[in-house]
């Protein structure tokens, strides 16, 4: 199992907005491996949020509400390569 922060948004609703370029140079959802984690990002990006708004980087309407966004545990599914599969033919 793993954990992502999601953000509420009026056109979808709940989703992971946050994303990651992984090894192989893709895009991807960020998850962490633990609750903890998630929430500690979290508090961190609200963190940052309030001090661009204390030192003037970010107008201090142009902020999010800790209410907008929630974590969840969520399904890891393990990728497995084409050729790896059985197609069950014979050698």
């Amino acid at each position: 199992m793993a954990w992502e922060v999601q953000h509420h948004t009026l056109a979808d609703g709940w989703i992971n907005t946050w994303s990651e370029e992984n090894d192989q140079g893709e895009w991807v959802p960020t998850t962490y491996p633990t609750q903890e984690e998630a929430y500690f990002e979290l508090a961190e990006f609200i963190k940052e949020i309030t001090l661009e708004v204390e030192t003037g980087e970010r107008a201090a309407d142009n902020i999010y509400d800790i209410s907008e966004f929630r974590v969840v545990a969520i399904e890891t599914v393990l990728a497995v390569e084409p050729s790896a599969v059985d197609h069950g033919q014979a050698a």
